[in-house]
């Protein structure tokens, strides 16, 4: 019996990561938030830089808003009567400033990518989203 639960436990582990390799072929050598493989020409990496310096900077403000948004929303739930309405007008809040810091990183990038390098950036565009 003993003999029986190693046998499956070792056969479980040897075959527990083969949807890993399959799920995240297309990202293989690939660093979060790295634009190496786009193979930018010096001008296009000046600009990069300077559009991701902004992302960057207004990232770390929508997430000191959200901060601020969270203990909000803590304060609305903690007090005697719940209102939903500031509570909606919270989250809208939150969710325009992402939205809108997404789209103008998003138009900077397409307005100096090249349609080749577009394709490229295009699969790994989810990695620039706020959450």
């Amino acid at each position: 019996m003993k003999y029986i639960l190693i046998l499956l436990l070792v056969l479980g582990v040897a075959l527990a990561d083969d949807d890993y390799d399959e799920y995240y072929s297309k990202k293989e050598g690939h660093y979060s938030k790295d634009l190496k493989y786009l193979n930018l020409n010096k001008s296009q990496k000046k600009s990069v830089k300077i559009i991701v310096k902004e992302f960057r900077e207004k990232l770390k403000n929508f997430r000191a808003l959200k901060s601020k948004v969270i203990q909000q929303k803590q304060k609305l739930f903690l007090s005697d009567n719940f209102d939903t309405n500031r509570i909606g007008q919270l989250n809208t809040t939150l969710s325009m400033s992402a939205s809108e810091i997404e789209e103008i990183f998003l138009r900077k990038m397409h307005k100096i990518l090249t349609k080749e390098q577009r394709n490229k950036f295009a699969w790994y565009v989810d990695e620039w989203e706020i959450e």
